[in-house]
């Protein structure tokens, strides 16, 4: 007598993680291999998967509890860094901040204090603290 069957989820997206091929061990059971959208690599238990367990990795932007602006730009930090390890995207001075590009079709608006973000740490660069306020300045005036 077999056990349940498997339901197939080869291509499906459970959270930030898109399910890339189905594997089997008599010691784990059912796992999916899948790829996050930070482009990491892991295994998904089947079990899992169906408690809704599995949103993302553990260094992806995507929190696994909340989906606020302070904890999108905490998680920023947490996958990348401080910003001040880089060099500003538009000038050569030390980076100060993490600043969101609004290029994710997905982009939040904090409730708060209006400002757009995104969960995905792919969004975000760094910059100095001038360039920073300009970047944001030049994009209320495109979209105003």
């Amino acid at each position: 007598m077999s056990g349940p069957a498997v339901v197939e989820r080869t291509g499906h997206q459970h959270g930030a993680w898109t399910i890339t091929g189905r594997n089997r061990d008599r010691a784990r059971g059912t796992y999916w291999d899948a790829t996050c959208s930070c482009g990491r690599t892991g295994v998904l238990f089947a079990g899992d998967i169906a408690r809704g367990l599995c949103t993302a990795c553990r260094f992806c932007s995507h929190p696994r509890t909340g989906r606020s602006y302070r904890t999108a730009h905490r998680n920023v930090e947490r996958a990348k860094g401080k910003a001040k390890s880089y060099t500003c995207t538009d000038c050569t001075e030390q980076a100060d901040q993490w600043s969101y590009d609004h290029a994710d079709p997905d982009e939040l608006i904090d409730k708060k204090t209006g400002c757009a973000y995104s969960l995905k740490v792919e969004h975000y660069g760094p910059r100095c603290t001038s360039d920073h306020r300009a970047f944001d300045e030049r994009r209320k005036a495109v979209t105003s």
